[in-house]
């Protein structure tokens, strides 16, 4: 599909040029998603998305549909328009076309990069880890203040908190 070599040629040009290595210099990672494209083609999960100047592509992503949830997976562009903010053109359009589809989400799915910040504020936490040391005085502030906060949040004060959306850390160490 020439279209996705274009695609991979764009990421490496624009990781390049961050000097920082595209991840589709990896014959294997170009493999998986050109599987995925042929495993989901007869299907309408997969979205190769191209935005164009006159016949430049500027701009691309290869993003999925599913569960009325569009999600955000590996956007590039083409750095030489980059001061013209290809990427936030692509975005702007796929939020337009997700609203008129009746898409419930637009994920952006994991990471911090500043730009998703630009469309929105809130995150949706999925999971956390906590790591503990293997003795009774880590255990015991453990224990504590995981109590405390389930019964501090059962509270109208912790009802409070949470319509305020203050944070509320736990306080083990």
């Amino acid at each position: 599909m020439p279209l996705m070599h274009s695609y991979f040629d764009l990421h490496k040009k624009k990781w390049n040029k961050q000097n920082m290595p595209s991840k589709f210099n990896d014959p294997n990672v170009c493999g998986f998603y050109m599987g995925l494209v042929k495993d989901l083609s007869s299907s309408d999960i997969l979205e190769l998305s191209v935005l164009y100047l006159n016949n430049d592509i500027i701009a691309m992503h290869y993003g999925f549909v599913y569960n009325n949830r569009y999600y955000w997976y590996t956007p590039t562009h083409n750095y030489q328009y980059e001061k013209y903010s290809p990427g936030k053109l692509l975005v702007a359009e796929l939020v337009k076309t997700s609203i008129e589809r009746k898409i419930n989400v637009f994920d952006f799915l994991r990471g911090n990069e500043k730009y998703k910040y630009f469309w929105t504020d809130k995150e949706i936490k999925l999971f956390s880890s906590l790591m503990i040391s293997n003795n009774i005085i880590s255990k015991f502030k453990f224990f504590v203040s995981f109590q405390l906060k389930r019964v501090i949040l059962a509270t109208n004060f912790g009802k409070w908190l949470r319509v305020l959306k203050l944070p509320f850390k736990e306080l083990h160490g």
